[in-house]
């Protein structure tokens, strides 16, 4: 299967299981549809920045399905600009985003979140992480069960996972010589260590 669009179907999942499983939140259509755009883009970054298969093409024919009569691929276009600006190690580290806020917050004591900045691999999640972030807040403005920094938190740990899922089976083990790789790591290891609390 092409790499970007295996990537978008388990970033779509990943939502879902975000919105739903997490915070317990059930998105209307036109934010889904919101969520799509930017998850297709971030998958056309993918393509452009690491599987390089030209896939394009395929990428906005997989979103325009998803999105049916709302489908604009200036939209997708304006999507995979934003996340490419937000893709600034420099920026990040500044704060003044929740995702960013949280990022400084955490490596107060957990570091190693900061390898998530080491590399293109890391930074395009934390640039997605960051516009779904301020998507999902921004249709809950009065829902005070959401804390934007949890909601910062879980976000990003659950689209890490997705991601770090694809970057694995498409680059193989070479891919945890890459910077970011124990940034990886220790989202693979939270997310089974809070998988097991809730199991348990």
């Amino acid at each position: 299967m092409n790499k970007s669009l295996l990537l978008y179907d388990d970033l779509k999942n990943a939502f879902d299981y975000l919105c739903v499983s997490w915070l317990r939140y059930h998105p209307n259509q036109s934010t889904v549809d919101d969520a799509n755009v930017l998850l297709a883009a971030s998958s056309f970054l993918f393509d452009n920045l690491f599987a390089k298969e030209n896939s394009g093409a395929a990428i906005t024919q997989a979103a325009a399905k998803d999105l049916g009569a709302s489908f604009r691929a200036k939209a997708l276009s304006e999507a995979a600009t934003k996340i490419r600006l937000g893709m600034s190690a420099e920026d990040i580290a500044k704060g003044g985003t929740n995702t960013r806020d949280y990022i400084k917050w955490v490596a107060e004591e957990h570091p190693v979140i900061l390898d998530a900045l080491k590399d293109q691999y890391g930074l395009l999640v934390v640039a997605t992480s960051e516009e779904i972030c301020s998507l999902i807040l921004s249709q809950n403005q009065d829902n005070k069960d959401m804390v934007p920094l949890e909601v910062a938190e879980l976000t990003l740990l659950n689209l890490a996972q997705a991601f770090f899922l694809v970057y694995k089976e498409c680059f193989g083990m070479s891919f945890l010589r890459n910077p970011s790789a124990p940034f990886f790591q220790d989202v693979e290891e939270e997310m089974e260590r809070i998988n097991k609390e809730i199991t348990d």
